[in-house]
């Protein structure tokens, strides 16, 4: 249930035909807080328009008597941080066990204004205060359910600086690490370190032997001064065709090949200058 303190600024907001009904109830609390309170009763269509000019975190307690409340969104912006809202709702007591969906409007609501939830509902509250008037339609046989909520100990739209987290100076650490260290000159041999001849590095790059390949087409068979079976060396008879194709004559064997250097030394199959 919700008290009251020393210069509390409270709102209470109850249906239009029920604003008359709020003076037993506010001289409840004067009497509690020795005048020292500061009440505003407004209705729920003029939430907006009486809220209007107070400005943020004014009020330290809501309390609402009405099935008919709205601006959840400028109810949170009015409650200071931290402090409480108290919905007020007429349900059926043959219904006790579904007071939870009777409220689910009011909670969803509450929730999706930035509300937080304090305590479960409370069913059938203590008559300590003068409260059932401020209800429409009131009817003895229906009891007050009553939904607490909080707005959350910070501003809205506060913000703040977050601190980088230094990284650590030394991730890992090894012990000993000069015993761990392998001398380099222990990793290559004398013969590693003997310059090959030249002459072992002509090897056919799919063989990997000294001696070209059939159809050979790197270029082993023309460095070791060799013709690859199949293939003999072709003049031109023009003279153009190393310019390339659009220089060259319908039955040229170059056809197909891409340009080369004049007086460079091409090599063609057989089966290409019989085509």
């Amino acid at each position: 249930m919700f008290s009251f303190k020393s210069e509390d600024k409270i709102l209470i907001i109850v249906d239009s035909n029920k604003i008359d009904d709020t003076n037993e109830f506010i001289e409840q609390i004067n009497q509690v807080t020795n005048f020292s309170t500061k009440i505003t009763v407004t209705h729920p269509l003029e939430i907006l328009h009486s809220l209007n000019d107070c400005g943020n975190s004014v009020f330290d307690l809501i309390l609402s008597f009405t099935s008919n409340l709205n601006s959840f969104n400028r109810l949170l912006q009015v409650l200071k941080p931290g402090c409480s809202i108290f919905i007020h709702k007429l349900v059926n007591p043959s219904q006790k066990d579904e007071i939870n969906k009777l409220c689910a409007k009011e909670i969803t609501q509450l929730k999706l204004s930035g509300f937080r939830l304090t305590n479960n509902i409370q069913y059938d509250l203590p008559s300590k205060w003068k409260i059932s008037k401020l209800l429409s339609n009131f009817d003895e046989n229906l009891k007050i359910c009553q939904v607490t909520a909080e707005k959350p100990s910070y501003e809205i739209g506060s913000s703040m600086v977050l601190q980088s987290i230094k990284s650590p100076t030394a991730v890992w650490k090894l012990d000993n690490i000069d015993d761990d260290l392998i001398d380099e000159d222990n990793i290559l041999n004398e013969e590693d370190k003997e310059k090959p001849n030249s002459d072992s590095l002509r090897v056919c790059g799919t063989t990997g032997k000294r001696k070209a390949c059939k159809d050979c087409s790197c270029g082993l068979a023309e460095e070791l001064g060799e013709t690859p079976i199949g293939l003999k060396n072709e003049k031109s008879s023009c003279g153009n065709c190393y310019l390339g194709d659009a220089f060259r004559c319908g039955g040229c064997p170059y056809l197909g090949m891409p340009a080369f250097r004049p007086g460079e030394k091409i090599i063609l199959q057989e089966t290409q200058q019989n085509s």
